[in-house]
């Protein structure tokens, strides 16, 4: 906490400490917002239920609430606190000054918090009328007495409050509230700083995964098109589709996963997890991004649209139910990245051969074992990787190898086809291709058991020097045996 003083009055001292203090729920003590929190598990608990919000939102925000409270039952151990803040109201409590947690949220969710800390006296929230503004200002006075009281608050909402407190203590970022706050001759008695969390809106979009939608490009480099405009700008227009559509369903997805992810040693970092970035933010951006995906979609051949419909089908059933199933996770994401490519192909009106298609799906299914693999090698658990068990680890390593194996074998075919000759005139020099690609597969499997690959195989090719040394070559065999 940093104590600060204005011209109307001193920062704390130690004869204020038995002045009671009125301490604010959302965006306060807790990092984020209870309503979002309850909503967030209904999406991954009863999604339909949200169907149902603008029917419980006729009859008013307190019975709103009152009614998500009674669907929902907040775990305050998977909340996110300000740390800071707690271990300043335990200092507090220990020297013998009334704590109140005086809140916004449901009654029925304020009682649990309140419960879990055991330093409040009694805990305020809304019932049959919303307890904000100069509601709670009302309940702040009756339960403190003729004394008065202190306020520790956090957005503009909180400023009737703050207006009848003795002194005001300000959490978060809020810097036109502390102006207000200053202008209004509030004596602040401490202000507890915390990040704005709209600096991770692109961690929190997962734009450093967009690369990944590049293999839309891969039918126009497959074709040998790219040299041309009209299919490179098509190709350009879907991968902006598909990187708006990725970034909803992640969005979705870290939303769900909120639970797990807070349990998860490395995803508890993630934005909503962490409580760096408002969970409000997922759940008004995703339809944004997916209408932003489909606008972009349905400019493009109609067959595209559909395909950017069907991976965000997938995507979604992946994140709900699929991921927690044997093999169908790893079917699923070799499908969503395939589908990927025949998208690509659809908006540049290029036809993708059966030949890369089965190609495709052997190399993501490799990568999709890999990427189940990677997560036994970092946790050990049978819940790292859902529906797997830990006696699990050599069969996954196993059919990923074979996949990957089975990809050059197809590869192999296809040079030695009659339909190699449609695009290449001298098709030996794609056998190079071959022990490329070998070399390469190989050696991410290498690298994931030797524990030097630790996260996603995807993002780790397109970050890797090798790959793109891998990929230099592949080209140049490519056009060897088309120009000779």
């Amino acid at each position: 906490m940093r104590q600060t003083s204005t011209d109307s009055g001193p920062a704390v001292s130690g004869s204020g400490s038995q002045v009671p203090l009125a301490v604010d729920l959302d965006g306060t003590l807790l990092r984020g917002d209870s309503l979002w929190e309850a909503v967030a598990i209904l999406l991954r608990t009863r999604p339909w239920l949200l169907l149902l919000f603008p029917f419980w939102l006729l009859r008013g925000k307190a019975a709103f609430k009152a009614k998500l409270a009674g669907e929902v039952s907040l775990d305050p151990s998977l909340l996110v606190w300000n740390e800071e803040l707690v271990t300043f109201l335990r200092g507090q409590h220990a020297a013998g000054r009334p704590l109140f947690l005086v809140t916004g949220a449901n009654q029925r969710w304020a009682e649990q918090i309140g419960a879990h800390f055991g330093f409040f006296q009694q805990a305020a929230g809304s019932n049959d009328a919303n307890n904000t503004g100069s509601r709670k200002r009302e309940r702040c006075a009756a339960l403190s007495g003729e004394g008065g009281f202190d306020y520790l608050g956090d957005s503009m909402a909180d400023l009737p409050v703050m207006r009848a407190a003795r002194r005001a203590l300000i959490a978060g970022a809020n810097s036109r509230l502390h102006r207000r706050v200053q202008a209004a001759g509030i004596p602040i008695a401490g202000v507890f700083p915390s990040p704005s969390g709209w600096g991770a809106v692109w961690r929190t979009l997962r734009v450093h995964q967009w690369p990944k939608n590049l293999l839309l490009f891969v039918p126009a480099f497959v074709g040998m098109r790219w040299v041309n405009g009209t299919v490179m700008l098509a190709a350009s227009w879907a991968m902006a589709s598909f990187c708006l559509a990725a970034s909803a369903c992640y969005l979705i997805n870290d939303l769900a996963d909120l639970p797990s992810d807070r349990r998860h040693p490395a995803k508890r970092l993630r934005p909503f997890a962490s409580g760096e970035m408002p969970l409000a933010f997922g759940f008004l951006a995703t339809p944004l991004l997916v209408a932003g995906a489909l606008v972009i979609a349905w400019q493009l051949p109609a067959p595209f649209a559909w395909l950017v419909v069907v991976y965000l089908g997938g995507a979604l059933a992946y994140s709900f139910r699929l991921k927690r199933l044997l093999m169908a996770d790893v079917m699923v994401l070799a499908g969503l990245y395939t589908v990927r490519i025949l998208a690509g192909g659809a908006a540049t009106g290029i036809v993708v051969s059966p030949w890369l298609l089965l190609f495709s799906v052997c190399v993501f299914s490799s990568l999709a074992f890999l990427k189940r693999f990677i997560e036994f090698q970092d946790s050990g658990t049978e819940s790292a990787s859902r529906a797997y068990e830990t006696d699990d680890a050599p069969l996954l390593a196993a059919m990923g190898i074979g996949s990957a194996m089975i990809s050059i074998l197809v590869l192999a075919l296809y040079i030695n086809s009659d339909s190699v000759r449609i695009l290449y005139h001298e098709p030996h020099f794609l056998w190079p291709a071959c022990p490329l690609l070998m070399y390469y597969l190989n050696r991410l499997w290498l690298l994931a058991r030797r524990r030097e690959l630790t996260y996603d195989p995807v993002w780790f090719v397109i970050r890797d020097k090798a790959a793109y040394v891998v990929l230099a070559l592949v080209a140049l065999s490519m056009q060897l045996a088309r120009a000779v």
